[in-house]
């Protein structure tokens, strides 16, 4: 039998996408600031996945066990400091490496979470006496954040959202006020920043949501079919400074791939250090989904890149991290296609007031429209062929390649709320489109066509494209099209 390209592409995906997931040791880190519910998650995480047939180890807390030795941290004595820290991250590695050789004779696939991991250990330090630790212990800083775990689950501390839940009486060793508690909240993600599965819980709602969304994380990490919920998405514009933001350049790349799966890469840059990740989703049934991510090498990242889908570019784009009152959210600005464009992206639950910060303007909430979503956004969803909803998409995609052979840069134009389908631009030549299949069936749907367009007043033409049976008259404007007359347009 003979293979053609594509099968030679799929055969190919398949062998580097065993490669990279036969390993049955997932090492997660359960992290976060004081009084943030770690111990209660743990109990949960250990309970939940035991019951779904995994082997669940708990790495304990290095710096409690030696704090309860005996082992003063907060000694002036400098040598005995550093030999202290030291030593700490050497029993961490060596606690949690013992721990995955014991694993790796599981008959069960086993779940290493770690209580806190090796990064924790570099908040309590300069970044000089770090600096020196880590050469000492010959172990570079990033592969102790980037490539040691799977993923990093901060949990804020109560003390940031929830503060009328904070406090120190459930733990002899905890000590911290509220600001401090903060402080080094923010310190600790800091310190994991630029781990490409760090996620930030935050205190959006209440302590039950937070423990299931914890489960909801890990389950991803492990390819466990997880509800699809909780993301919110909305269009927004900057118009003020975001404090304390944590800035990511993302170039993503999607692959080819079966009809109901996703497979994009990313290429994370940050200070100058590169990670590279594939991420896998697959739609398992009306309201659930697999989401697998992993690190994987710049040769792999290279190999795999022979696998983009020729109808798509890659995104590039820059993802801003924050934290507001309590609130995780990530706002991601584009750079191409879109330039200006940006999304924010926030966890919330079914019925929870939606709070946005006073630098964040909310132009549209476009939570479940796949054409604002990464892998559809703005012309992307007219070339994915996994994401047409009907004859009308499908209409959309004819439209958008025909303006894309024809030269015009093509993007979604929304003013008071209401989208255009295409705005194309062609040096100083601008043209907007609305495209429907049909419209005289339905008196509300033609005014909801027309609207977006007779409401610009400007003067670039404006037209309507559809398949109706007869020719529509002008209207204040907007001049009808079939298809096939658009050459005469352009």
């Amino acid at each position: 039998m003979r293979l053609n390209s594509n099968d030679v592409f799929h055969n190919r995906a398949l062998t580097i996408t065993f490669q990279l997931f036969m390993s049955k040791i997932t090492r997660v880190v359960l992290t976060g600031g004081p009084c943030a519910g770690k111990t209660t998650a743990l109990a949960k995480v250990v309970e939940h996945f035991s019951n779904l047939g995994y082997q669940v180890y708990t790495v304990p807390e290095v710096p409690t066990m030696f704090a309860v030795g005996g082992v003063d941290y907060l000694t002036k004595n400098q040598s005995l400091f550093y030999q202290a820290e030291k030593s700490t991250l050497q029993l961490q590695i060596q606690i949690e490496d013992q721990f995955a050789a014991i694993a790796a004779d599981s008959e069960k696939p086993v779940l290493l979470v770690c209580d806190r991991g090796t990064m924790d250990i570099s908040v309590y330090l300069s970044p000089e006496t770090w600096q020196a630790i880590t050469q000492e212990v010959d172990i570079p800083i990033d592969k102790l954040r980037d490539s040691r775990y799977d993923a990093v689950l901060h949990l804020v501390t109560a003390a940031d959202g929830a503060a009328e839940f904070y406090t120190t009486s459930n733990n002899e060793a905890r000590t911290e006020g509220v600001e401090l508690a903060c402080t080094l909240d923010k310190k600790l993600r800091g310190a994991w920043t630029g781990h490409p599965h760090l996620r930030v819980i935050s205190n959006s709602e209440n302590f039950e949501n937070k423990i299931r969304r914890v489960l909801r994380e890990i389950s991803k990490v492990l390819g466990i079919p997880e509800p699809i919920e909780n993301e919110r998405k909305f269009m927004v514009e900057v118009v003020g400074d975001i404090p304390n933001a944590i800035e990511t350049d993302i170039v993503q790349t999607y692959l080819m791939s079966e009809p109901g799966t996703v497979v994009r890469l990313r290429k994370r840059t940050m200070q100058g250090k590169y990670v590279y990740l594939q991420t896998t989703t697959k739609t398992v049934g009306e309201n659930e989904r697999i989401e697998t991510e992993r690190n994987i090498s710049y040769n792999q990242y290279m190999s795999m890149m022979a696998m983009a889908d020729p109808t798509r570019q890659s995104i590039h784009k820059i993802r801003k991290s924050f934290i507001w009152e309590g609130q995780y959210y990530e706002l991601d600005q584009f750079i191409d296609p879109n330039p200006g464009f940006s999304v924010l992206e926030m966890d919330s639950a079914q019925g929870e007031e939606t709070k946005f910060p006073p630098f964040i303007k909310v132009i549209k909430d476009v939570t479940g429209n796949a054409k604002y979503y990464s892998n559809d956004l703005a012309y992307y969803n007219y070339l994915y062929r996994g994401f047409a909803y009907g004859a009308g998409s499908l209409l959309e995609n004819a439209v958008y390649l025909q303006l894309h052979r024809a030269g015009y840069d093509v993007y979604v134009g929304v003013q008071d709320s209401q989208e255009v389908d295409f705005v194309a631009i062609k040096q100083d030549k601008k043209l907007y489109f609305q495209v429907s299949w049909q419209v005289l069936a339905d008196e509300k749907t033609m005014q909801r066509e027309y609207a977006p367009l007779t409401k610009r007043n400007d003067q670039y033409n404006k037209y309507l494209v559809t398949l109706d049976e007869m020719k529509l008259p002008n209207n204040n404007g907007v001049e009808h099209l079939f298809p096939w007359e658009l050459d005469t347009v352009l």
